[in-house]
C-alpha cells in the first residue's frame, strides 16, 4: 500500500438526556485514504497467473475495500472505548467542566455523524456449525413458522449438532429459535424453505450450516410453545421427564406407637439426634421386640418421642437425658410403650453413598430456590432434581450410532460380519433389558479422508472400517439413558433417542430418606453452616467446590411440628 493517511478527531460535546444536557466524549471526524494497493500472489502455475491478473484488474475495488474495513474498525473500536469512558465519567462531569473552565452551553450538540458507541456487528449473532460425521444432523426444525424461514426448535441431547456446539465451546441451548440462513455457502432468502430442506437432507459431508440466534429469549420461547401446541405429546413427555417421582417434604405428625408386652431385650440401639433434641434409632438388632410388637415400621433415624406417654424431647440434651432416665427405670417393665416420630434432619454423606464408579453424579442435579418461612427465616430449599445424561451420552455415543454387539453377542450390523441373521429389534431390546450388567459395542463411520469429503453421500456401512466405542453399565438398561430403533439399512439397530436418568445424588436421597425431597432446606455443606444471607447460587457453588461431600438437609415443616409438640408437652408438664 502507498500514500496511506488516517485522521481521527475527538471532541467533548453535549447530548440531551430527558430535559437536561449532559457532556459526551465523541469521535467527530475520521478520515482514511490509501493511494494505491498492489496484491501479488507468489508461486508457479496458471492458477497463480490468473489470480494475479484478477488482483490487478480489481485493485481499485481492493483499495476501496481496505479503506472501508479500516474506517469501520476505527469507528467501532473508538465507539466501544468512548461508550466505556462516558459511563465511567458520568458522575464526574461537574468537576471536569469546572477544571477545564467550561460550561455546558459552550459545548456543541452531538450530531448523527458523531460516534459515541460501537455500532452493532450485523453478523455478530451468526454462527457456522460444521458437521463431519455420516450421522443425522440432530436438529429439530420448525418448517411452517410465520417468518417464512426454517427455525430451530432445539438440539436434542446426544445429537451430532449438540456435540458440534460443545466442541466449539458453545451452549447448544442458545440456538433455540435460531434462523437457518445458509447451507454450504448457499444463502436462502425469504420463503425458500423447500430449497433449504433439500440442502439439509443431502447426505454429503462436511456440511456447514449458518444459524442466526434468536434476538431474545421470548422469541425462542415462542417457537417452543408453537411446537408444543402442535405436538402436545412432546410437552407431556418433557414435563414427565422433569421432576417425576419427587414429592413435597411436609410435616408428618403421625406418631408410631409400639406397646411391648413380651419379656426380653428391646433390640434397639440409640444415639443422640443431630441437634441433640433427643434419642434417635441408630440400629435395629435381629428379632427386635419393637419389630415384633408393631404393625408399623420403625426406621433408622426415627426420633424417640415418648416413653410410657412421657415426652422425651428437649433441646440442649434435656430430652436425651430424660429418655435415658425413663428407659433405665421402666425399660425392663411390661407393658412398655414407646412412641417414635420421623426425623426432620438428614445428614447425607454423598462420598459414601455414591460407590458405583459408573454412577452419573453431578452437583448440578440439584435445583435450588429461596423460600421464606413463617418464622421469617430465609432458607435455600430444593426446588427439584433434574435428570442427568446417561452412560451412553457421557461416553460420546450420539444419535445414529450403530449397535453391533451386546455382551459379546453380535447384533445388527455386527451379525452381517459373521454371516448370521440379525435378531429383530424386539429380541435385542429383551436381551438388553434382561441383563443386570451390560457391555455394548457401537460403531460409526470413520472421518477418514475418503468419508470426510464424501460429497456424493454415504455408501453402505462398512463395519470393518468403522470406529468402535465400548461402554459398560453396571446397572443394566436403566443407566444407559438411550433408546434404540431400526436403522435405514436392513437389520441395523441404531441409537434413536436420548433421555435423562436419575443421577446418583437423586437415587441416594431416595434410598436414604424416600421421595419426600422437594422443599428440604440445605442446613450445612461439608460441615459449614449455610448462612442466612446465602443465595441459591452460593449454595450451588459450594456444592460444586466440595462435591461429593456431606450435606445436611432439613424438613422445616416437620421440625416446626416437633418443636410445637415439645413446647405443648412442656407446658402440660408445668401445669
Amino acid at each position: 500500500m502507498w500514500d496511506g493517511h488516517i485522521k481521527i478527531q475527538f471532541e467533548l460535546k453535549k447530548e440531551r438526556v430527558g430535559n437536561d444536557w449532559e457532556p459526551r466524549l465523541c469521535l467527530s471526524k475520521r478520515f482514511v485514504t490509501i493511494g494505491e494497493v498492489e496484491l501479488v500472489l507468489q508461486g508457479d502455475g496458471k492458477l497463480t497467473w490468473l489470480l494475479n491478473k484478477l488482483a490487478d484488474l480489481f485493485k481499485v475495488s481492493l483499495r476501496d475495500y481496505c479503506v472501508t474495513v479500516i474506517a469501520t474498525a476505527i469507528s467501532n473500536r473508538s465507539g466501544w472505548l468512548l461508550e466505556t469512558l462516558n459511563s465511567v465519567l458520568a458522575q464526574h462531569w461537574g468537576v471536569i467542566l469546572r477544571t477545564a473552565k467550561l460550561v455546558i452551553d459552550d459545548l456543541a450538540e452531538i450530531t448523527d455523524e458523531d460516534v459515541t458507541s460501537a455500532a452493532p456487528n450485523p453478523e455478530a449473532d451468526h454462527y457456522d456449525l460444521i458437521f463431519y460425521d455420516q450421522l443425522p444432523l440432530g436438529v429439530n426444525l420448525l418448517l411452517n413458522d410465520n417468518s417464512c424461514f426454517i427455525r430451530v426448535v432445539d438440539m436434542p441431547r446426544g445429537s451430532q449438532a449438540r456435540k458440534v456446539c460443545e466442541d466449539m465451546n458453545l451452549d447448544p441451548d442458545m440456538f433455540k429459535g435460531a434462523t437457518m440462513l445458509a447451507v454450504n455457502g448457499t444463502v436462502f432468502s425469504f420463503g425458500e424453505q423447500n430449497e433449504c430442506m433439500a440442502s439439509l437432507k443431502d447426505p454429503g459431508r462436511p456440511k456447514t450450516i449458518r444459524l442466526k440466534v434468536a434476538h431474545s429469549d421470548n422469541e425462542a420461547e415462542r417457537i417452543e410453545n408453537y411446537v408444543q401446541e402442535a405436538m402436545p405429546e412432546l410437552k407431556i413427555r418433557r414435563q414427565s421427564q422433569a421432576f417425576d417421582a419427587l414429592e413435597l417434604a411436609k410435616a408428618c405428625p403421625i406418631v408410631e406407637e409400639v406397646e411391648i408386652v413380651d419379656d426380653g431385650q428391646l433390640g434397639l440401639r440409640f444415639s443422640k439426634s443431630l441437634d441433640d433434641i433427643g434419642l434417635v434409632v441408630r440400629e435395629l438388632l435381629p428379632e427386635a421386640l419393637v419389630e415384633r410388637s408393631s404393625s408399623s415400621r420403625i426406621d433408622i433415624e426415627d426420633i424417640l418421642s415418648h416413653v410410657n406417654d412421657n415426652s422425651v424431647l428437649g433441646g440442649n440434651g434435656a430430652g436425651r437425658q430424660r429418655a435415658l432416665e425413663l428407659l433405665e427405670a421402666a425399660g425392663a417393665k411390661r407393658p412398655l410403650t414407646l412412641s417414635f416420630i420421623h426425623p426432620y434432619l438428614h445428614l447425607l454423606s454423598f462420598q459414601d453413598l455414591i460407590t458405583d464408579v459408573n454412577a452419573m453424579s453431578r452437583p448440578d442435579e440439584f435445583l435450588f430456590e429461596e423460600k421464606k418461612l413463617e418464622s421469617g427465616e430465609k432458607k435455600i430449599v430444593i426446588k427439584g432434581l433434574q435428570r442427568t445424561a446417561g452412560i451412553a451420552e457421557v461416553n460420546g455415543i450420539i444419535l445414529g450410532d450403530q449397535l453391533v454387539s451386546v455382551n459379546g453377542f453380535p447384533v445388527g450390523e455386527g451379525c452381517k460380519k459373521q454371516g448370521d441373521p440379525s435378531p429383530d429389534i424386539n429380541g435385542v431390546m429383551a436381551m438388553i433389558r434382561n441383563e443386570d450388567k451390560l457391555v455394548l459395542t457401537f460403531a460409526r463411520t470413520k472421518r477418514g479422508q475418503d468419508n470426510r469429503w464424501n460429497v456424493m453421500g454415504p455408501s453402505s456401512f462398512d463395519i470393518d472400517n468403522a470406529e468402535t466405542f465400548i461402554i459398560n453399565s453396571s446397572s443394566g438398561y436403566e443407566q444407559l439413558g438411550c433408546e434404540f430403533g431400526v436403522g435405514t439399512e436392513s437389520g441395523s439397530i441404531v441409537v434413536k433417542q436420548f433421555h435423562g436418568i436419575k443421577g446418583a445424588a437423586w437415587k441416594a436421597m431416595e434410598d436414604k430418606i424416600g421421595k419426600c425431597i422437594i422443599g428440604l432446606s440445605v442446613e450445612a455443606i461439608a460441615g459449614q453452616i449455610v448462612p442466612s444471607y446465602a443465595s441459591s447460587e452460593m449454595v450451588q457453588h459450594a456444592l460444586e467446590r466440595n462435591w461429593p461431600t456431606d450435606v445436611l438437609f432439613c424438613n422445616d415443616d416437620q421440625r416446626m411440628w416437633v418443636r410445637t409438640t415439645q413446647e405443648a408437652n412442656l407446658n402440660a408438664g408445668h401445669e
